[in-house]
């Protein structure tokens, strides 16, 4: 079977990082699931996959290396093109000493969180693959790298030499690298958009805290029963507009919090049902306060749509209340949600033991 190299670097964890301009917080907990499902799911199909890492020092680390499981790692405070040469010459070196060859090469950084899936993208796996031209014709993205095992040394010779080849075209080099790069390798662009960064549709490097809540994927949802939740747990995801967040306890427990007064949109979660069937659901409730039946509360379906919302009146703040929804007709790829937009006011919500069972 051949060998893939994944190669991880940058900042994996840092709070109020100044990066173009602004700070933000970086964390590699909310991009490590899309990573593994969209980048390792897809090639461990035809490949023996070895990861690479080279990062900053944290508090941490020892949770990205156990999630990660390197063949090789390093720390490294210096700048992000640094910790490339770095995780690069972590892969050469390990390839050298234990008469391991690669096949092809995967690059990308910790905070990514990719918006297509990989079958989306017309990879080349016998070129430099690059996501997009950006804004400028002399200039490309610099977030994804993909290439065949024997432009490895090339590779390498260009990234340490990146202000050379690079700041000519532009004041941050490894956006000036297309020049080298066509000049070096067959290179192949897999989701050409010619925009900003910001302005990609393939993938985003910033607010990966920020989401609608479904809590699972259709490729992810192959069976029932319980109810899996793909978010990472113990951490605080905002929805769209930021009036409330969500948050999942290695138990399983989804907690929803509705920060503001007045009624908004988006406060809901809920999960992609693959398949069409009758199903029985049953959950646990916790609220902090009562919940009137009225517009958009309760659980609702979407194709088409119904509103089930009659256990509402049975809920008592601060006790939790079990729930049995009987023989839910569903059809293939509807959502399923808990929903609270109409909701007057702020609101604490937990739920639990979700379960969808077919009839």
């Amino acid at each position: 079977m051949k060998r893939l190299a994944v190669l991880l670097s940058g900042i994996h964890y840092k709070l109020g990082h100044s990066a173009c301009f602004v700070k933000k917080d970086i964390d590699y907990r909310y991009s490590f699931q899309n990573i593994k499902t969209q980048i390792y799911d897809y090639f461990d199909k035809k490949y023996i996959i070895d990861t690479f890492i080279c990062t900053n020092e944290s508090t941490v680390l020892d949770s990205l290396i156990n999630k990660y499981s390197p063949v090789e790692y390093s720390v490294c405070s210096e700048g992000r093109n640094k910790k490339i040469v770095k995780v690069l010459e972590l892969m050469i070196n390990y390839s050298n000493n234990t008469n391991t060859k690669y096949d092809f090469v995967v690059w990308t950084r910790f905070d990514i969180k990719y918006l297509k899936k990989f079958t989306e993208f017309n990879l080349h796996e016998d070129k430099l693959n690059i996501m997009s031209i950006l804004q400028g014709p002399a200039l490309i993205c610099d977030n994804f790298y993909a290439f065949p095992g024997n432009y490895i040394d090339d590779f390498y010779e260009i990234y340490k030499n990146v202000d050379k080849y690079g700041k000519p075209h532009c004041d941050f080099s490894q956006h000036g690298l297309k020049k080298v790069f066509e000049e070096r390798f067959m290179v192949n662009y897999i989701y050409n958009e010619y925009a900003t960064v910001s302005g990609l549709s393939s993938y985003k490097i910033s607010d990966l805290n920020v989401r609608d809540f479904i809590l699972n994927d259709l490729s992810s949802h192959s069976d029932f029963g319980m109810l899996k939740n793909t978010y990472e747990t113990n951490l605080k995801y905002c929805n769209r507009n930021k009036c409330c967040t969500l948050d999942v306890s290695d138990d399983g427990v989804v907690h929803l919090k509705k920060n503001v007064i007045n009624m908004c949109f988006y406060v809901w979660f809920g999960y992609n049902i693959l398949l069409s069937g009758k199903y029985n659901l049953s959950f646990s409730i916790l609220s902090d306060k009562i919940i009137k039946q009225q517009n958009n509360i309760g659980v609702k379906l979407h194709n088409p749509i119904r509103l089930y919302d009659d256990f509402l009146c049975k809920i008592v703040p601060d006790e939790w209340c079990d729930v049995v929804i009987d023989e839910i007709t569903i059809n293939a790829k509807d959502l399923l949600i808990f929903i609270f937009d109409g909701f007057d006011g702020e609101l604490n919500v937990k739920i639990k033991n979700i379960r969808l069972i077919p009839i």
